[in-house]
């Protein structure tokens, strides 16, 4: 608790106190060696004032008085306690004096008044204040650039919820005309720059100072894939059975195809392929006296076709497409012959060897089907299956298969794929 203000009077008492203790303290050692019972009457006699004029005696004169009986010492005193003994002796009245003096001394001098408490200035939002003032511009910052900012008419305080004015998208050029600081934050009051509604309290955390950089404008998006390039590769089988039956073993396909997407899921292609089968005879051709017995034999065709059709796809990347259209083949059959001469009534007479050939053009049509999984950059790996036939009669003039066979040729494929589009 602060000490009340002390006067001038008070003062000049505590420097008198101080020379006081001064001059006592230097009489003190003249008091040693003056007996104890003598210091104890002579501030009794000091301080009776009230004892007549005949009583005292004069400096000069001397008198015989009764050896004064020595005085017990003073009780001692626990810090804290006041003593109980009444003693009228001059002791108490200078140590009285004494204490009131020093006390009042160090008391005008120590205990003044005590200074109001410091208070701390208020920078918690001072640079937030010197950054925001009134009339300055800003732009506002969304939490998200697609999100906008609201406008609340007051400061928002846990207590008192507000309400929303209005809102300004991400980016809004702005003025602030009001500021307010307080526990929950630095918020500010702002309007468009070029306008006055809506304005309302926002905190100061969505401002800057600077515009926001526009964002770049989004890719367009890539456009769908408009051709492409398929190539197939696998295995092949041919008919009817008289094909079947020298060529069992199978063949090779390979075929390369330009293919363009249209609207409506819709899908064209033109391409060039090519079938290679490989066969072991069974049966021997005899004419007149002669017998040809085929060894070896390859039945290749080179087609040309164009095709149209339908694709599908999902977002899994699952893809399937279908073609149907008509095909021109070059069908060419070779052999290596035996020939024997047939001598009555069933003995062969071998004669050598030669080569027999057979080259014709053929119409048909083909049917295509692809199963695809469509990957990253236009790449697309899938499976192919096909049929395929070939309008054809033999003539019987060859010792070769297809001139003998009396149907068209037909056959199927099976094949690996890749397509790439772009």
């Amino acid at each position: 608790m602060p000490m009340p203000r002390r006067s001038s009077a008070d003062v000049l008492a505590g420097l008198l106190g101080g020379a006081l203790s001064a001059l006592l303290s230097g009489s003190a050692v003249f008091a040693a060696s003056v007996p104890v019972s003598l210091l104890a009457s002579i501030p009794c006699l000091l301080a009776t004032t009230t004892a007549p004029n005949s009583a005292i005696a004069s400096a000069d004169d001397k008198q015989k008085v009764p050896k004064p009986k020595p005085s017990a010492p003073p009780p001692k005193v626990k810090a804290g306690e006041k003593s109980e003994t009444t003693d009228d002796s001059g002791t108490d009245c200078v140590d009285s004096c004494f204490g009131d003096c020093l006390m009042g001394f160090t008391t005008s001098l120590f205990d003044g008044p005590t200074p109001p408490h410091a208070v701390a200035p208020a920078t918690a939002f001072a640079s937030e204040a010197s950054r925001w003032s009134v009339g300055s511009e800003a732009w506002l910052v969304a939490p998200t650039a697609m999100d906008s900012v609201g406008l609340w008419d007051a400061p928002e305080e846990p207590d008192k919820p507000g309400f929303e004015l209005g809102r300004l998208p991400h980016g809004s050029h702005v003025v602030v005309v009001e500021t307010h600081a307080m526990a929950a934050g630095f918020w500010t009051r702002v309007r468009p720059f070029d306008g006055v509604e809506p304005n309302g309290w926002i905190p100061s955390w969505l401002l800057t100072e600077a515009p926001a950089p526009k964002p770049a404008p989004p890719r367009p998006p890539k456009p769908d894939p408009r051709w492409g390039v398929r190539l197939l590769f696998g295995g092949a089988g041919i008919g009817p059975s008289d094909l079947d039956v020298e060529y069992s073993n199978g063949g090779v396909r390979a075929d390369v195809q330009y293919v363009k997407l249209l609207r409506k899921q819709w899908i064209s292609g033109f391409g060039f392929g090519y079938r290679n089968f490989f066969g072991r005879p069974k049966t021997a051709y005899q004419s007149g006296t002669t017998l040809d017995d085929p060894q070896e034999s390859k039945l290749q065709t080179y087609e040309v076709g164009t095709r149209a059709g339908q694709r599908y796809g999902d977002r899994s990347g699952f893809r399937f497409d279908w073609m149907l259209g008509p095909t021109l083949a070059w069908v060419d059959e070779r052999a290596k012959l035996d020939v024997y001469t047939v001598v009555a009534p069933n003995t062969l007479v071998a004669q050598g060897h030669r080569d027999d050939a057979l080259g014709r053009m053929a119409g048909g049509g083909e049917f295509r089907a692809n199963f695809g999984w469509y990957l990253t950059s236009g790449n697309e790996w899938g499976l192919h299956a096909g049929a395929f036939m070939f309008a054809w009669e033999g003539h019987g003039v060859h010792s070769l298969a297809t001139d003998f066979v009396r149907s068209n040729i037909h056959g199927w494929d099976a094949c690996l794929s890749y397509s790439f589009f772009r």
